[in-house]
């Protein structure tokens, strides 16, 4: 039985790209006027509401790297990491 192909074509990414970049420039354009900031607000009120020892411990996890002395090092470390591993595309 004969596999579909089910790459996009070159037509359909420029659209998908244009699509997504558009979508890019409303939003930013609705943050830069504060016209998100009672949603904002309303989510990050919700979130922090949780008090699960999962989620806790899954944003301590997330948040991790963007501290120091993490946040020194990964930047330098990962491109090291990636040239040494021979993906330079």
């Amino acid at each position: 039985m004969p596999v579909p192909d089910r790459r996009i074509s070159t037509q359909q990414r420029v659209f998908i790209i244009n699509v997504l970049l558009s979508l890019f420039g409303v939003i930013y354009k609705l943050v830069r006027a504060h016209k998100t900031d009672h949603f904002d607000r309303a989510v990050t009120s919700a979130f922090q509401r949780q008090k699960s020892p999962f989620l806790s411990k899954l944003m301590h996890v997330v948040s991790w790297p963007g501290f120091p002395p993490q946040s020194r090092i990964i930047p330098w470390v990962l491109p090291i990491l990636w040239a040494l591993s021979g993906r330079w595309t």
